[in-house]
């Protein structure tokens, strides 16, 4: 598991996007919504992550993460 401080701290230290794409073009937020990481959610929104990407609150819905669904519905993700 990915902590969030090491997240954090990279966005804060590393000119790198936060919504960089891994090999099946899923990105962090997706992958935080996935698996319920609300922390991290934050995290990456606070760094302008895109929470308009219509995929991420599926992800959320399809494991059963109801914070992160709740998550990203109080911050006006498009679902």
């Amino acid at each position: 598991m990915i902590n969030a401080g090491i997240v954090l701290y990279i966005l804060s230290h590393i000119s790198l996007s936060p919504d960089i794409v891994d090999d099946g073009e899923v990105t962090a937020l997706q992958i935080a919504a996935a698996c319920g990481f609300t922390t991290m959610m934050e995290i990456l929104i606070s760094f302008a992550a895109n929470i308009e990407i219509p995929v991420a609150p599926h992800h959320s819905c399809r494991n059963g993460k109801l914070a992160a669904v709740e998550f990203l519905l109080e911050n006006e993700a498009i679902i």
